[in-house]
C-alpha cells in the first residue's frame, strides 16, 4: 500500500526567494544551458540542438555512475522575465516542467530580485519515481543552490542575501 502510494506520487516543488542579484543576472545564469554540466550537480552533458529567438531544443544527460539518462527539453525564454522548460521526448519522463520567473523588486534595489522557481515531474519508470520521491527535497534544493552559487561565482558577491518568501500560487 505504501509503495503504491509512493509510485503514484508526482513530485512537485515551489519556492520564492529574494536574492541580491538583478533579475537580468539570475536570468543569464539559468539561461546558460550549454554550461549546465560545469555547475549543476548530476548534469553530465547539456547541448542545444536547435534554436530560434525564443525557444531552444536541448539534449541533457543526467545521472551519477552507473546511472545516466538522456532526455530532450523544449525551453521557452522571455528575457529577462521567464524561462520554462518541458521535457518533449517522452522517453524518460511522463512529464517534466521547470519554471523560473524573475521579478524586479518594486521600488527596491535594482541589484535584488524575486525568483519564483517550480519543478514538477513524473518518471516513466516506477523505480525512478520512487527513488526521486525519497530524495526529491534534497535534490531540488541542491539544484537551486547550484544556480545561486553560480551567480555568486560570476558576479562576485561576498555576502549573498537570500530570503525565503511565501510562494505565490
Amino acid at each position: 500500500m505504501v509503495l503504491n502510494y509512493l509510485f503514484r506520487r508526482k513530485p512537485e516543488y515551489r519556492t520564492r526567494k529574494l536574492l541580491c542579484f538583478s533579475k537580468e543576472q539570475m536570468y543569464e545564469v539559468v539561461a546558460d544551458i550549454e554550461n549546465y554540466s560545469s555547475f549543476l550537480p548530476f548534469c553530465t552533458q547539456s547541448n542545444i540542438v536547435d534554436q530560434n529567438q525564443s525557444e531552444l531544443k536541448v539534449k541533457l544527460e543526467i545521472g551519477f555512475p552507473p546511472i545516466k539518462e538522456k532526455y530532450t527539453s523544449l525551453v521557452t525564454m522571455n528575457k529577462p522575465n521567464l524561462i520554462l522548460a518541458k521535457s518533449c521526448d517522452g522517453e524518460l519522463f511522463e512529464y517534466l516542467e521547470t519554471v523560473w520567473k524573475f521579478t524586479s523588486v518594486p521600488q527596491g534595489d535594482p541589484m535584488t530580485c524575486i525568483v519564483d522557481f517550480s519543478i514538477k515531474f513524473k518518471f516513466k519508470s516506477n523505480l525512478y519515481t520512487h527513488v526521486a520521491s525519497v530524495f526529491f527535497g534534497k535534490l531540488v534544493k541542491c539544484l537551486e543552490t547550484a544556480f545561486i552559487n553560480e551567480a555568486v561565482r560570476r558576479y562576485g558577491r561576498s555576502s549573498t542575501c537570500i530570503f525565503e518568501m511565501t510562494s505565490q500560487d
